[in-house]
């Protein structure tokens, strides 16, 4: 009988600030900085705006344990989603720590319309108005 490693330590989410945290139909999601790619188009972009469910955060999970559309907002692709509105939602590739020290990414910023959160009432960044 083979031995099991042992699973990895908890890994408590703690919020910069208080708009990194949010709960939604009873699943608390906390913002990270993702990788997401279109499975459509084969489009690969960086977002700050990407939530998680802080219970799989803080088990230390990959985005291969992610089988639930709980697990994570969704994002779309901006060419793909003008072809086929609402129709598809973005793979995330990859998550982790949004840091305070994080480069800005280029690009045209916070897309509200292709964004999970932002579709269910709940604006990421009230400051800008894309």
């Amino acid at each position: 009988m083979a031995d099991n490693p042992p699973p990895p330590p908890p890994n408590p989410y703690v919020a910069k600030r208080p708009t990194d945290k949010w709960r939604h139909r009873g699943v608390t999601y906390c913002r990270v900085f993702g990788q997401w790619e279109c499975e459509m188009c084969g489009k690969k972009w960086d977002s700050g705006y990407t939530w998680v469910a802080i219970k799989k955060y803080e088990q230390n999970l990959d985005v291969s344990h992610f089988k639930n559309k709980k697990d994570r907002m969704y994002q779309r692709c901006s060419p793909c989603n003008k072809k086929n509105p609402n129709k598809h939602e973005a793979k995330l590739v990859s998550f982790k720590l949004l840091e305070n020290n994080v480069k800005l990414v280029k690009g045209p910023g916070h897309i509200r319309n292709l964004c999970g959160k932002c579709n269910k009432g709940a604006i990421c960044d009230r400051a800008k108005k894309r």
